[in-house]
């Protein structure tokens, strides 16, 4: 398989933006510097949204089979969750950003993208414990907002300085985990008692992770928010197509 795909490669059969994600996942290398924003940019984005499209298909199609079979397969508890405007909204809009922050912000491993991303988790973390602890919310959000512009401080603060000299050294390692984390914070979407089958069940979100976490050292974060929303909007685009009225 490898062989045949490496041979696509050379005979220029894939388009050049897979062909730079699928030599970067051989020997992931931190760049200097993700590329600016412009109609490259936007090329290589589509590009990757393309292959995302195409891998997540081949994966649903394999589920598809696999139950054709006979095979139960585990039940979201995201099925429940009825696809309103709000529900929506929260799964294509706000999801993607929290977890690209979280996940995938600090890939460029700058000392700012660091202090930022600790500080805007003690903002949010702060906003329910005020609220259960103190009933004030407004504390809590005024937190959030301090946290918020400290995270900007820092962000201004350490512009422009390159990543660690550890981090670069290390990128490979950071970059695979992060996909992998992505990948396993998803098994709270499954009942525990699941067993090792939730395994293969998060590997949709494993390969999402590794195609978000290039488009992010590449492009930028905004471009793996971008994406982020783009696969998550598919996928609800994809439930509500099919008449469902959860989130799976």
């Amino acid at each position: 398989m490898t062989g045949q795909f490496s041979s696509l490669q050379e005979a220029g059969f894939l388009p050049r933006e897979w062909n730079r994600f699928f030599a970067f996942l051989r020997q992931p290398v931190l760049p200097p510097m993700a590329s600016p924003p412009g109609w490259a940019s936007l090329r290589g984005i589509a590009q990757l949204y393309a292959l995302d499209i195409l891998l997540m298909a081949g994966l649903v199609g394999a589920g598809f089979l696999v139950k054709s079979l006979g095979v139960e397969l585990p039940r979201s508890e995201l099925e429940d969750f009825t696809l309103d405007a709000k529900m929506i909204g929260l799964l294509v809009l706000f999801a993607p950003l929290m977890e690209e922050i979280g996940f995938r912000s600090w890939l460029s491993g700058r000392t700012g993208h660091f202090v930022a991303l600790v500080a805007v988790g003690i903002g949010l973390v702060a906003l329910p414990v005020t609220q259960s602890a103190i009933g004030m919310p407004l504390v809590g959000g005024g937190f959030l907002l301090l946290a918020l512009a400290m995270a900007g401080l820092a962000l201004w603060l350490w512009r422009g300085q390159p990543a660690g000299a550890w981090f670069t050294r290390h990128f490979r390692w950071f970059y695979y985990a992060s996909a992998l984390a992505f990948a396993l914070i998803h098994f709270t979407n499954y009942k525990p008692d699941e067993g090792l089958v939730l395994l293969a069940l998060v590997v949709p979100q494993f390969i999402a992770g590794l195609i978000f976490g290039y488009g992010r050292v590449q492009y930028g974060l905004w471009a793996s928010v971008l994406l982020h929303m783009l696969h998550n909007a598919l996928v609800v685009g994809a439930v509500l197509g099919f008449g469902g009225s959860g989130a799976g």
